[in-house]
């Protein structure tokens, strides 16, 4: 213990030279030299990796708002081509008979009488 308080006592009562400080202010400046261009360097592409994140994004993003536009279009195409399936399955093989005036000499139904017989048998 007795060591211990004479080298805390032997620093406390020591002083640095003169010339100490000028040494180690012109350590960190050198130290400061070295570590700018790195550190623009590190900055700069953060900075370019950043725009590449951005970009990418942005791209990627207007792709999609492309496809979603493309796809509400087909179907709206799809919708505006629909026809109802009850349509056609509500459609009589008989609707164009009904639908349309008898020929001249042509009835809706045959009608099973004599009287026609003889009439289209005797010109």
């Amino acid at each position: 213990m007795g060591q211990i308080d004479a080298g805390i006592r032997q620093l406390a009562a020591s002083e640095p030279s003169a010339r100490a400080a000028s040494r180690v202010l012109a350590e960190v400046r050198s130290q400061r030299r070295r570590w700018a261009p790195e550190w623009q360097r590190v900055a700069a592409a953060l900075a370019g990796l950043t725009i590449f994140a951005a970009s990418v994004t942005y791209f990627w993003r207007a792709q999609e708002r492309r496809e979603e536009t493309d796809r509400a279009l087909s179907a709206a195409a799809a919708i505006g081509s629909w026809r109802s399936p009850t349509r056609s399955l509500l459609r009589s093989p008989t609707n164009r008979l009904l639908k349309a005036p008898p020929r001249l000499g042509e009835y809706f139904y045959p009608l099973e009488s004599g009287t026609l017989k003889k009439e289209k048998e005797d010109p």
